[in-house]
């Protein structure tokens, strides 16, 4: 037989209100402050690890928030009729089983999340009567920062408290439910721009390794003087490809920075838009070695190399701009879509003097 909260027996509710007060603090909660401080620093969480880390780290800041609201409402309002200790008693389990597992080093962030979301929802069923209002209010605020149409079109207007209480916990799992899909849209989203990265830095290794025969050989005189000079045609391949991977990588950063530097700073911003300026870093890197490849064969009619600072040029600008590049090779980019452009070729300027410089008519002024 289900038992109503209201028949509790205050002794009862007396008893559980003092286990709840005299509940000790988290195993993490007991640890020097340097340390959390260190364990949160963002130059200790970038990348796939650092995300986790910093997941554990607002669950357990989560759960800090939820047990001190709970000992507060228990401390105030459990001998309340309107109290429902039942449910009080169902968080108080809920945070138990989250602590156990918060209490880990690497905490299962989904189930405790769930977790969690459960707790939150119980709690609105030990708000005063007075609170209610104030409650809704804060989470319509909360759900209108979702774009999602079921978050916008929940209603939290009911007149009777317990239907206002129904709608809170409604709106609290559709809240919850919408922050752990975020959460684990931010965890693949950093997944996959590891992995292409990851690639990334594999295809620069194997278009270094196989420089001196992707580059055509008789463009290396240009390169020979000076340092090089003596120098072996594979040594100064592989040395002018590494200076051009550079030279891309430079570009390519530098337009990732001046593009991040007045973005918001939230964690999970800085964590995603610090691997896109890495992708892009390696995808710049990338694109100028091919650049320098395919030029030194002379099969780019759209730029004619005289010197070797046409190369290093054609690399940084490559790495700054993707539209420079698709430019170059005769492709526009059009949303998702590749359409191929005829290429106007750009001719070395007229020398003084020459025939070219009064081709028409008129003398150089």
């Amino acid at each position: 037989m289900q038992v109503d909260a209201m028949d509790v027996p205050f002794d009862h509710r007396k008893e559980f209100a003092a286990k709840v007060m005299a509940r000790s603090l988290p195993a993490w909660r007991g640890q020097r402050s340097d340390s959390s401080d260190e364990a949160v620093r963002p130059s200790k969480m970038f990348g796939l690890r650092g995300y986790e880390t910093y997941r554990a780290h607002q669950l357990r800041t989560d759960y800090s928030e939820i047990e001190m609201n709970l000992q507060s409402l228990v401390g105030h309002y459990a001998d309340r009729d309107w109290f429902d200790i039942l449910s009080a008693e169902q968080a108080v389990a809920i945070l138990d089983s989250s602590r156990a597992e918060l209490e880990n080093d690497e905490p299962n962030a989904a189930i405790v999340d769930q977790d969690l979301g459960r707790a939150r929802r119980l709690m609105v069923w030990l708000y005063p009567p007075d609170w209610l209002s104030l409650q809704a209010d804060a989470i319509r605020m909360r759900l209108d920062t979702f774009s999602e149409p079921e978050a916008r079109g929940l209603k939290l207007d009911a007149a009777d408290r317990d239907g206002l209480r129904f709608q809170l916990d409604e709106a609290i799992g559709l809240t919850n439910r919408l922050l752990s899909s975020r959460a684990i849209n931010d965890g693949l989203q950093l997944r996959r721009l590891e992995m292409v990265r990851n690639l990334g830095f594999v295809t620069i290794a194997a278009l270094l390794l196989f420089a001196p025969v992707l580059v055509d050989g008789s463009s290396l005189g240009a390169w020979s003087g000076g340092p090089m000079g003596g120098m072996t045609t594979w040594a100064v391949a592989w040395i002018t490809t590494a200076a051009i991977a550079l030279v891309g990588a430079t570009g390519a950063a530098l337009s990732g920075l001046l593009q991040a530097r007045d973005a918001p700073v939230r964690f999970e911003d800085y964590q995603v838009r610090g691997h896109l300026v890495m992708v892009r870093t390696v995808v710049g890197t990338v694109v100028a070695m091919i650049l320098y490849f395919l030029l030194s064969w002379q099969v780019l009619p759209a730029m004619a190399v005289s010197n070797p600072g046409t190369y290093l040029l054609v690399a940084f600008l490559a790495g700054f701009s993707e539209r420079f590049f698709l430019g170059l090779l005769g492709l526009e980019k059009d949303g998702d879509r590749m359409s191929q452009t005829p290429m106007t070729p750009i001719a070395p300027p007229p020398k003084p003097g020459s025939s070219d410089a009064t081709a028409d008519g008129k003398e150089p002024h």
